[in-house]
């Protein structure tokens, strides 16, 4: 039988193929080698699809590829760097598809590229509010989760690359100090601020404290995150006690 293209038959089928290399994958770490060298140049193209199958499952060999490639470096494959222009269309691929669908292996793949180096330095300046809040999302679960898991939080081995943490102190610190020096006003150039985002930023950079062994850097003096929490604090206090004399 052939099948035509565009049709639901070669839907289906190419939904079943990519399946069957998700599970061809999983703890075979030859497959996975040849298949992200194979196929990585179309995951962006299959994530794009309308079908929240293919997407499920186009994500589920793209985790299972990626946790081994991160861990275990292969010699014959490029590292992994979100510098390079495909690995950016992966990201935003899976991050539009997750603003759609809820999908757990599309929210596996970007657990797996906050381990690498620079990951949010990169892509974070290219999100919107939705796709941050996302990101930021998976990192609070992330780092709640010895908690979730009866841990002690200093025997609980770090799940995000202290990189992609000490960019998102950097960001909150500028991010507050622009919203701070608005007075009341809550817009830059016609544009409103976003406080919610600094908010989810905080709660995160809260959790990650909370592993002082793993994040040593973020507590450090120079960081300026206690005093821009505070300064943050202050004005958002003033705001609510006045808003209430009315």
């Amino acid at each position: 039988m052939i099948l035509k293209e565009g049709s639901e038959d070669a839907e289906v089928q190419l939904c079943c193929a990519v399946q069957f290399i998700g599970n061809a994958v999983v703890n075979n770490y030859d497959n996975q080698i040849l298949v992200w060298s194979s196929f990585s140049p179309d995951f962006p193209l299959l994530l794009s699809s309308c079908d929240w199958n293919l997407g499920h499952y186009t994500c589920m060999v793209v985790h299972n590829c990626l946790a081994t490639l991160i861990s275990q470096p292969n010699a014959d494959i490029r590292p992994i760097d979100v510098k390079d222009p495909l690995m950016q269309s992966l990201i935003l691929a899976v991050m539009d598809m997750l603003k759609k669908e809820d999908s757990e292996w599309g929210i596996f793949v970007l657990e797996d590229f906050l381990l690498v180096e620079d990951f949010i330095s990169v892509m974070y300046p290219q999100m919107d509010n939705e796709q941050k809040l996302l990101v930021l999302d998976v990192m609070a679960n992330q780092l709640q989760r010895p908690c979730e898991e009866n841990k002690d939080f200093q025997d609980y081995s770090p799940q995000i690359c202290e990189s992609n943490l000490l960019y998102l102190a950097k960001d909150f610190k500028e991010m507050s100090n622009i919203l701070l020096s608005l007075g009341d006003s809550d817009t830059v150039d016609g544009k409103e601020m976003q406080p919610f985002v600094l908010l989810k930023e905080l709660e995160v950079l809260c959790w990650a404290t909370c592993q002082h062994i793993g994040y040593r850097a973020l507590t450090q003096d120079d960081t300026g995150l206690l005093s821009c929490a505070i300064k943050s604090f202050n004005k958002r206090r003033k705001k609510q006690q006045s808003t209430k004399q009315f």
